[in-house]
């Protein structure tokens, strides 16, 4: 993960200001590096989604959410009622990971990006606890304040990214995979 997601992006941009064009500023570069790190998350969470296990752990994922709102608005948990509920939950797991992913991009602008590649990688590592430290409340605090703009717009990139991650789920699939497994 640290591979893909934190030292591939920042070489690529490293590269990209060092020997094609300049990007002048560090919020310009950390744009660009937070772009890239997004890029590849969706494209590998949009890549594993056609693995077999995985539509089925994404299924799973899906009727965990619907069971969760069934539950959050106190209605008893039936297969009925809890398939009435959506499979997007504004505190999953993978809406932290794109708030993360967003959130660093403005925490890493504050790191001077004119380093050798080896201290600005080494020098953003300590920053990820805090990140996600800070994500984490973001994610709370938009979900107690859904209805209001700033923090519905905040958790809507998580939601999008959830549409992959969530899928309604189904009975044939569950006893299907437990067949094969037995």
């Amino acid at each position: 993960a640290l591979v893909l997601f934190k030292f591939v992006p920042l070489l690529i941009t490293w590269t990209i200001d060092r020997f094609i064009a300049s990007i002048s500023g560090t919020f310009l570069f950390n744009i660009i590096d937070g772009l890239i790190r997004i890029t590849l998350f969706i494209l590998y969470i949009y890549a594993i989604s056609f693995l077999d296990d995985i539509k089925i752990m994404f299924r799973y994922h899906g009727a965990e959410h619907s069971t969760i709102a069934c539950y959050e608005h106190k209605k008893p948990l039936t297969v009925k009622n809890v398939k009435t509920f959506s499979t997007l939950h504004p505190r999953c797991g993978t809406s932290f990971l794109v708030l993360t992913l967003i959130i660093s991009i403005l925490i890493f602008s504050l790191v001077p990006v004119k380093l050798p590649f080896w201290k600005l990688f080494l020098f953003r590592l300590p920053l990820i606890l805090p990140i996600a430290g800070l994500s984490y409340e973001f994610l709370k605090l938009g979900d107690k304040y859904q209805n209001n703009w700033f923090f519905r717009g905040m958790t809507k990139p998580g939601l999008w990214v959830q549409k992959i991650t969530t899928q309604p789920p189904t009975t044939k699939i569950g006893r299907a995979s437990c067949r094969e497994r037995v």
